[in-house]
């Protein structure tokens, strides 16, 4: 056989498989023309509830940094009460929430005042989201008996709110600006 045959006859088995994998797909058969007078039965798909979540941040009030592995309480308006855990990063997720419902994050940490944020009606299909600042509980700091500082010593941080209810830190001052504290003691 010469090569011009075999070619010839390669391409004529290429160009019948070809043709077979074609009519082998073949396409599907289009529906005739629709009765215009024919009732056609439509079927409602019953509404779904659609569904919302919070994603939030929990916060040092004071130092402003994020609270990790802290347990994070979700309870929705029926009193049912979801539970989960700040990421390494102090990042908490409640998914699946109806949407629409008010919900009260709580949160109750040791050192800290007790948390409750109420959260707004989410819309439907997205997610809220909130940061939480807890507050440091302040301990005070007793001074060893005697007769209190020295001229030149160095004071001992603390917090102290002030008579419009805002919290100051003493740390949050020094080497910026002076201080100076005065205590009002009332009547004599």
């Amino acid at each position: 056989m010469t090569n011009q045959r075999i070619r010839s006859t390669f391409v004529a088995l290429l160009s019948t498989s070809l043709l077979l994998v074609v009519i082998g797909c073949g396409e599907e058969e289009t529906p005739g023309p629709i009765d215009p007078v024919a009732p056609v039965d439509i079927v409602e798909k019953p509404p779904t509830d659609s569904t919302a979540g919070i994603r939030g941040l929990l916060v040092d009030q004071a130092t402003k940094q994020t609270l990790r592995d802290t347990r994070v309480k979700l309870v929705d308006s029926q009193g049912e009460v979801r539970e989960t855990s700040t990421t390494r990063a102090g990042v908490f997720e409640f998914e699946n929430l109806a949407a629409g419902e008010k919900v009260t994050v709580l949160v109750e940490l040791d050192g800290y005042e007790k948390h409750e944020s109420v959260v707004t009606p989410i819309a439907g299909e997205e997610t809220t989201k909130i940061t939480v600042n807890l507050v440091p509980i302040i301990k005070d700091d007793a001074l060893p008996p005697g007769d209190g500082l020295r001229v030149g010593t160095k004071a001992p941080d603390f917090n102290l709110v002030d008579g419009n209810g805002k919290r100051h830190s003493l740390a949050n001052y020094a080497g910026k600006q002076r201080v100076v504290l005065l205590f009002d003691r009332g009547a004599w």
